[in-house]
């Protein structure tokens, strides 16, 4: 007779932690979307150093703040430029470069880096207007250069420069730079 009682109660003990075990896997399932879900809304806000502009990320979706401020540094760093600077200005650009253009842009920012070299260029860009184009993902900054050779003034410009963009988990990559 022990025998059954000890047998009946590992059967309710069974049937117990079979109803646990399965509640359990259904609050990790539950946890689970609920994880994905917060990961693909996830937003995510970013005050710089110098605090101008709060700006942030949310998934693939850029504030048009973060764009202004990335498209004044990109353009700063590409336009305003010595001997000196030069090449560590342009290796920051290729920071932003979409993976499959960084040889590309690369060689092209050389071949620019080694006039500036050799013709002692120094300019500065002054920014003056910001737009962008999320539909055809384009920020397009428009802004007056100054160029001097040593110590001469040369000359004094309006420049348009287009940044083409993709967004890829949250980061954004440079695919295209139009200067007019």
């Amino acid at each position: 007779m022990k025998f059954f009682t000890e047998w009946e109660r590992l059967k309710v003990e069974k049937k117990l932690l079979l109803i646990m075990m399965t509640m359990l896997s259904f609050v990790i399932i539950l946890l689970l979307f609920a994880l994905l879900s917060a990961y693909k809304n996830q937003k995510v806000i970013v005050l710089p150093p110098k605090v101008d502009k709060e700006f942030w990320v949310a998934g693939n979706t850029l504030s048009s703040s973060y764009l202004e401020q990335v498209a004044f540094y990109l353009s700063d760093r590409l336009l305003t430029v010595s001997p000196a600077t030069v090449r560590a200005s342009f290796d920051t650009i290729i920071g932003f470069a979409e993976p499959s253009m960084i040889k590309l842009l690369r060689t092209s920012l050389s071949e620019q880096a080694d006039t500036i070299i050799r013709e002692k260029i120094f300019q500065v860009f002054y920014p003056a207007a910001f737009a962008s184009d999320t539909q055809k993902r384009t920020i397009t900054v428009k802004g007056t250069i100054k160029r001097f050779s040593g110590n001469v003034y040369q000359s004094e410009a309006e420049s348009v420069i287009i940044f083409e963009y993709t967004v890829l988990e949250g980061r954004l990559y440079i695919t295209s730079i139009e200067t007019k």
